[in-house]
């Protein structure tokens, strides 16, 4: 604000001081108007005056606080990235994954209708167990991909 009202303090003085000069008759309504604007906008400009030092502190401080916006912005924009790729690497057994997911719905409904402890209940209980235990390998195999992902993006970026 100090820097708006000292522009139009001086400005309207050089403007008023330039038609002085140049100009045989200048009517009192520019004095009348001029002057006021010259005072007001003086005045304000010396009260909102920064002390020494206060302007180069808010400078700095406002700087250091866009350099840690920039930089979570960059961490943000690198996991993202890394989350892309570990969502790429891995879509196959995703799929798989909500297959089995699918299969082991459909497999307990049949449970249920079913008479328990026979043939057929053993059967689907069974396949239930197996389909959960691949469902759980799957879901380790994601994981040790997503760590590859990681671990490749990191070793490249010290490269790069």
């Amino acid at each position: 604000m100090h820097s708006k009202f000292l522009f139009i303090s001086l400005a309207t003085l050089a403007l008023y001081i330039l038609t002085l000069c140049t100009v045989t008759y200048v009517g009192v309504y520019l004095s009348y108007i001029a002057i006021p604007i010259i005072i007001i906008f003086g005045v304000l400009a010396l009260m909102t005056k920064p002390k020494n030092g206060t302007l180069e502190a808010i400078i700095q401080a406002t700087n250091n606080e866009m350099k840690e916006l920039n930089s979570s912005i960059n961490n943000l924009n690198e996991k993202a990235y890394i989350n892309q790729l570990k969502k790429d690497s891995s879509t196959n057994e995703r799929e798989q994954i909500r297959n089995l997911e699918y299969e082991i719905k459909l497999r307990k409904i049949y449970l249920k209708k079913a008479e328990p402890n026979s043939e057929r209940w053993k059967l689907l209980s069974s396949e239930i167990q197996n389909l959960t235990s691949d469902k759980k390998a799957l879901k380790n195999v994601i994981q040790e991909m997503d760590i590859k992902c990681e671990a490749d993006y990191y070793s490249n970026k010290g490269k790069g």
